[in-house]
């Protein structure tokens, strides 16, 4: 007997009016509208930051019924600290209960230079 183990993406969505992401190779400027988002700061080992915020992520945009987007941004402060953010759909979103552990951030619109990398 062969068992076979199939993992099927989610489907999600970009924000609004987010660019699609960069082809691998290719080196870009992209422009990113105003978002919002939910983050959780993370403090210690920079390689456990993603895995230390995903539950509370999850739980607030859970909690809030709202869709889950791609990316999933994570800015690394220093050294030592980090903050991993879930972005929302639309900069409109006003959850109705914010945990703790979480908060909500708006960021302004930018112009970037990307660079698309696979991995």
């Amino acid at each position: 007997m062969i068992l076979e183990n199939r993992v099927q993406a989610m489907p999600t969505s970009l924000p609004e009016g987010f660019p699609e992401p960069t082809q691998a190779g290719v080196i870009e400027i992209k422009y990113y509208p105003a978002y919002r988002g939910v983050t959780y700061s993370h403090s210690g080992d920079l390689t456990q930051a993603t895995k230390a915020a995903f539950n509370p992520l999850f739980q607030h945009i859970s909690s809030n019924n709202i869709a889950m987007t791609t990316p999933v941004e994570a800015r690394y402060q220093d050294a030592s600290r980090a903050e991993v953010s879930f972005l929302y759909s639309s900069p409109q979103i006003s959850p109705q209960q914010v945990q703790s552990d979480v908060q909500v951030l708006d960021t302004e619109a930018m112009m970037v230079v990307s660079i698309g990398i696979q991995g």
